[in-house]
């Protein structure tokens, strides 16, 4: 006999698995299920049904070998929800998962979240602002700590087995997704929610096809994916509603090995206030409408040969990961400094770092990770600049921005070069990108040997523009120099005008403080103040500057806050209360080298 989908619904209108129109063996509507399966034992041409799957049988040590990292971005709604979902995750069996919970945009006195804070495998973190889940994974991606990422929602529960089940299915695969059983709880029992559970007791993954996923469906409270796999699709699309859809056809066109079956793996809290059906970004609201009209525009484009990173916001949402910080005791400061090379292929008169003066040496990238080790764990700083001199010099520069990502992951990454010796960089750009670092580029002149020298660094910039998603910044500086000392070289003074508090509102490097020897410095002209003391000797005025003591490395967390809010100091006092600006003559080595006027 042939099945025809009208036979077929015959057959299902007599089973007794059927409620109203709904399966409840495969979880599904059965007019859908009637056009997609091919087999049924309730229509008579299916197998002999296997035996039930037993537990995913994991090999010794297992608990070792099966990692994850669980993102639950929650919002205020579903505060009263969150703990279930949290513990829900730190119990699983077979497995050890590293929960990354992120407010989303709000704070409140009594957030449930914090009573995590100490756990060795919670990680807390606060949004700005509301962003929705889909970019605020993107914006913890770098923070990830396994090879595998699941998605939970902090109104769901997870079931004891569902990550061990889930990578075990990831054996052969990119991205899994399986089945929720729904249920109301006892507090929220409004009408619709109970309407909804009575027609869909069970959500599945794979089998609902329709325009958002023609593909085939990934329940969001389902997914697990390898992060290679998230990474190399540049991550979910910037949407607030439906990006799991999107998400999932996206890793099918893609080639994606995708796997889905009908393991329930966690049970799926139906209320009013979710987002899927809340009244600002659920169903048939404006937003969710937006959603999917921006949804089908991709499917149009979305074909064999195009490249699928386009549609994802991975790579755009990594320059904004600072404003997704750490809740904890990290102490925030509004920038922090590393010289990559105190060498400078430029000679600007009055440079504040001295580089100026021809001084040599490099920071390796061992001993970058060491100092800056020694105070990343203690310091939240909403920018971290790696610069010089000029840090280019540096043969091991992408090494070292690998590790200032490490190390700082929650800060606003940039790198500071005056753009002339980028080409020596061909990695630079992937790195960029892979990173989130900004590239801001000094211009230090306006005349035109200086700017025809700078054409073919604009050119080469453009290029990299052009094949990576780059932030580059063009700074023009030269019209804004001002002294910092008087002469020059050895016969150089301060300029002790004896009034530090003027001298620091009137410093352009207040907010620079230097990570130089492992140490806390004040300002670059404290922290280089040394070097030009070895190399060309100094009067003796200047031995109260050379007497500063740097912050160490074993200070106590008072004496680390003090720093970091402490303004005027007597060392303030060896810059100029009023600074004098003056037009820079030309930097381009060979023409004034380090000589000052």
């Amino acid at each position: 006999m042939t099945l025809t989908p009208e036979i077929k619904q015959q057959l299902c209108n007599a089973c007794k698995f059927k409620r109203n129109y709904f399966c409840r063996k495969h979880g599904d509507e059965i007019r859908r299920l009637v056009k997609t399966r091919t087999t049924c034992e309730g229509w008579g041409n299916a197998p002999k049904p296997k035996p039930p799957a037993k537990a995913p049988q994991l090999e010794p040590a297992a608990v070792d070998e099966i990692r994850c990292d669980v993102v639950i971005p929650y919002c205020q709604k579903n505060l009263q929800w969150l703990a279930a979902a949290v513990d829900s995750i730190l119990n699983q069996a077979g497995a050890e998962c590293v929960v990354h919970l992120i407010a989303d945009g709000f704070t409140v006195p009594d957030d449930p979240a914090e009573q995590y804070a100490s756990h060795p495998q919670v990680r807390l973190y606060r949004n700005e602002k509301t962003i929705g889940p889909y970019r605020t994974m993107n914006r913890i991606f770098d923070r990830l700590e396994t090879d595998f990422i699941a998605v939970q929602d902090s109104d769901d529960i997870a079931m004891p087995h569902r990550i061990a089940h889930s990578i075990e299915k990831l054996r052969n695969g990119d991205v899994y997704g399986g089945a929720m059983r729904q249920f109301v709880s006892h507090e929220s029992r409004d009408a619709e929610s109970l309407r909804r559970l009575a027609a869909v007791p069970i959500h599945t993954s794979g089998h609902n096809k329709w325009k958002l996923c023609p593909n085939g469906n990934i329940l969001n409270g389902t997914l697990v994916m390898r992060k290679a796999a998230y990474q190399r699709l540049n991550g979910f699309a910037d949407l607030m509603g439906s990006g799991d859809l999107e998400f999932a056809t996206r890793c099918h066109r893609s080639g994606a090995t995708v796997v889905t079956d009908d393991e329930i793996v966690g049970l799926r809290r139906l209320h009013s206030e979710s987002l899927s059906h809340g009244s600002i970004h659920g169903d048939k609201t404006a937003s969710r409408n937006a959603a999917h009209e921006t949804i089908q525009q991709y499917y149009e484009v979305m074909v064999p040969g195009c490249d699928f990173r386009q549609f994802g916001s991975l790579s755009k949402e990594r320059y904004e990961r600072h404003r997704t910080k750490p809740v904890g005791n990290l102490i925030e400061m509004e920038n922090l400094e590393l010289h990559v090379s105190h060498a400078c292929n430029l000679a600007c008169q009055q440079c504040t770092h001295f580089s100026n003066f021809n001084h040599k040496g490099m920071i390796s990238p061992e001993e970058s990770d060491r100092q800056m080790s020694l105070w990343s764990d203690r310091l939240l700083p909403r920018y971290f600049s790696l610069l010089g001199g000029e840090p280019t010099l540096n043969p091991q520069l992408c090494e070292i921005v690998r590790l200032a990502r490490k190390h700082f992951p929650h800060s606003k990454l940039q790198l500071v070069t005056n753009g002339f010796n980028l080409q020596r960089h061909p990695e630079l750009p992937a790195v960029l990108e892979e990173t989130g670092c900004n590239l801001e580029i000094s211009i230090h002149h306006d005349s035109a040997e200086y700017q025809a020298k700078l054409e073919p660094v604009k050119q080469l910039v453009a290029d990299w523009e052009n094949s990576h998603a780059l932030r580059v910044n063009w700074r023009t500086s030269s019209s804004r120099w001002k002294r910092a000392y008087k002469g020059h070289g050895a016969t150089m003074m301060p300029y002790e005008d004896n009034q530090p508090e003027q001298s620091w509102e009137a410093c352009g490097s207040k907010w620079c403080p230097q990570i130089h020897d492992g140490k806390l410095w004040k300002c670059p002209q404290m922290a280089y103040l040394s070097m030009q003391a070895q190399k060309h000797g100094l009067n003796e005025a200047w031995n109260p500057y050379l007497n500063y003591t740097p912050l160490e490395p074993a200070c106590t967390t008072e004496e680390l806050r003090e720093f970091v809010n402490r303004k005027t100091e007597s060392c303030c006092g060896m810059c100029p209360a009023n600074p004098e600006t003056f037009e820079l003559p030309s930097p381009l080595r060979g023409k004034n080298d380090a000589r000052s006027p």
